[in-house]
Formats: C-alpha cells, structure tokens, sequence
C-alpha cells in the first residue's frame, strides 16, 4: 500500500466514522427545542433527514418521523373525507 492509498483510507475512515457518531442528549434536547419554533418545525424535519453531514441516527430517525407525518396527514384527509361526506349524505336525505 503505498501513501497516497494509506491516506485516502484514514480519510475515508475518520468521515464514515464521525457521521456514524452517537447523537448526545444535548444534541438531542437542542433539536426538540428548535422544533418549538413556529416554520422551523416544519423545515428543519427536512434538512436533518436528507441534509448531508448530519449523524446517521439523527437522519435516520427524522426520516421515520417524516413518514408517520405523511401517514397521518393521510389519515387526517381520508376522516375528514368520510365525515363530510356522512353530514352531507345525511344532510342531503333529511331535507327531503
């Protein structure tokens, strides 16, 4: 292995390794924080899930965060749907 491979190796290493680092409460109690902010909590969810440099578990769990956000929103949409359909079936059958 000559220097430049031994090089690109400890490089290679040390990046995978620090975006493998374990995210600290402190961390953790700063990006709950920072989600109290009215707009922030709305985008900051985005950039932690596909920004680049952000630790892996940080990502990863804002990213599950975000499907439960579209999951819900979903189910949100399909009751709303169904009970305004319901008032305006029932709506439509009592002014008969």
């Amino acid at each position: 292995m000559n220097q430049q491979d031994y090089q690109y190796q400890q490089t290679h290493t040390r990046t995978s390794y620090i975006s493998d680092e374990v995210v600290t409460l402190k961390e953790w109690l700063l990006s709950m924080l920072l989600l109290l902010i009215p707009f922030a909590n709305i985008i900051l969810p985005f950039y932690w899930a596909f920004a680049s440099g952000v630790k892996k578990s940080k990502q990863n769990f804002f990213r599950a965060q975000l499907i439960f956000m579209a999951i819900s929103l979903g189910l949100v949409i399909l009751s709303w749907s169904l009970i305004i359909g319901l008032l305006a079936a029932l709506g439509l059958g009592l002014s008969y």
